[in-house]
């Protein structure tokens, strides 16, 4: 058995069947919808559609991975270009161990996705105000400046849907670093997207990020691991 590469169609109808759990596939949906916008990028499956045999996406530069047969690694990293350092990412623990055992001496690091769904109760209010445009280069997106009572800046990022209805805050920059104004900008933004109707995901990449969501109603719904390693195979 080797690895199909899928085309565009087939990338197009995967996205498609994913999307019946979005949240649970959210990372791979991204992946996938970043290989559709990118020409260098490929994505290879293994056995027939949905092609639960195993996925592999090669992204700039970098190679997400999915799979729980581990009897099937070595034919689905067969296309892989001949690298001397792999850059690996996974939302799954046990494809992170296979991983590290046929590609040790890497090294590993994580960020947590954390999810705010809309609710009818958000009524928390900010010291903060938030100035927004539409971003011209980002399919559905925005951009913000975060301001203090002040007028002073306190924060820009943006925000992009990749995986609708879910806006996803991106290229956050705090020029106000202490932690209460930190939490304010990020529920002041929040707020304006779901005051727009979109759902909220943030990539918190520190505890101290994950505890400072919490009060703003976000939670957990899944981790993505980062695996560095020099290539053997």
């Amino acid at each position: 058995m080797q690895a199909e590469k899928l085309s565009h169609g087939q990338i197009r109808e995967l996205i498609q069947h994913f999307s019946a759990e979005p949240l649970e596939n959210y990372e791979l949906m991204w992946v996938l919808e970043s290989c559709l916008e990118t020409p260098s990028s490929s994505v290879y499956g293994l056995g027939a559609f949905p092609w639960a045999g195993g996925l592999v996406a090669i992204h700039r530069q970098c190679i997400w991975l999915r799979l729980d047969n581990e009897m099937h690694l070595e034919t689905l990293l067969a296309p892989l270009p001949d690298l001397d350092l792999c850059r690996f990412y996974t939302a799954g623990l046990h494809t992170l161990d296979m991983l590290q055992r046929w590609f040790p001496g890497g090294v590993v690091t994580q960020s947590s996705l954390c999810v705010r769904n809309l609710t009818s109760t958000w009524k928390k209010r900010f010291e903060v105000t938030v100035s927004s445009n539409p971003d011209p280069h980002t399919l559905g997106g925005w951009d913000y400046e975060v301001y203090d009572a002040d007028g002073v800046l306190a924060a820009t990022c943006s925000s992009q849907q990749v995986v609708s209805p879910w806006q996803e805050i991106i290229e956050w920059v705090g020029y106000r670093l202490e932690n209460y104004w930190v939490e304010q900008a990020y529920g002041a933004v929040t707020a304006e997207l779901l005051g727009r109707g979109s759902p909220v995901v943030i990539r918190a990449d520190t505890e101290e990020l994950s505890a400072l969501l919490a009060p703003l109603g976000y939670r957990e719904f899944g981790k993505l691991y980062y695996y560095v390693a020099p290539r053997e195979l």
